[in-house]
């Protein structure tokens, strides 16, 4: 196993290794809100050995995406540089819809509660095969979040506004012009090591009403 010490961000630098390794990572948060992480700070620290030694964990396997030969854990995102990006979303080949805003992202369950939450876009629990297709301000009175399967195949062209950039797990890898972006599910996941009793509902709660 592979054993992170910082935040979110340090697990989402090496998810993509330790996946295609099949490494399951174990998350120890010394950062500000630690939702991918397992164990909080020294005292839990302390409690590894017992963890370990007695097999009280269970291996949680989460979904993600890849585009380009390329996988995020999070999501991938289309983001403007200058000017309103005017986009066409296509899913498993029948247009979905059009948008005229600084950018889209395309989230698994486990970014469902990063980037996407804060623009509005639904949390999905890691045990749904779902992803969600969020616009980023998007300049119409009806655009909303869409929640698709995680096998449908998801394509976005740039009609407008291009250069924009392509991001993975907040990592600019290139730039969208006219060619279109094309997403889907990775035959990789990220595995992670959680405590028995370990629940996603009641860190959810936890997390996002803590007073920082």
């Amino acid at each position: 196993m592979l054993i992170t010490i910082g935040g979110d961000g340090t697990i989402l630098k090496i998810a993509s290794v330790a996946a295609t390794r099949s490494i399951p990572v174990l998350g120890v948060n010394l950062g500000t809100v630690g939702f991918l992480t397992e164990l909080e700070g020294d005292a839990d620290i302390k409690t590894l050995p017992k963890i370990l030694g007695n097999k009280e964990y269970n291996i949680e396997r989460r979904t993600m995406l890849e585009t380009g030969g390329v996988i995020a854990l999070n999501e991938v995102a289309i983001m403007r540089r200058n000017k309103l990006l005017g986009l066409e979303v296509i899913i498993s080949g029948q247009e979905a819809d059009a948008y005229n805003s600084d950018g889209f992202l395309v989230s698994t369950p486990t970014g469902s509660t990063a980037y996407s939450q804060s623009c509005g876009g639904p949390i999905i629990s890691p045990n749904a095969p779902a992803l969600a297709l969020t616009p980023v301000n998007a300049c119409s009175l009806h655009s909303r979040p869409i929640v698709v399967g995680d096998n449908e195949l998801i394509e976005i062209r740039l009609k407008r506004g291009a250069p924009a950039d392509l991001t993975l797990d907040g990592v600019t890898v290139g730039a969208v012009t006219d060619k279109p972006v094309v997403i889907k599910k990775s035959v990789y996941s990220a595995l992670f090591i959680r405590r028995k009793g370990s629940n996603f509902y009641n860190k959810l709660h936890s997390k996002f009403n803590r007073k920082y």
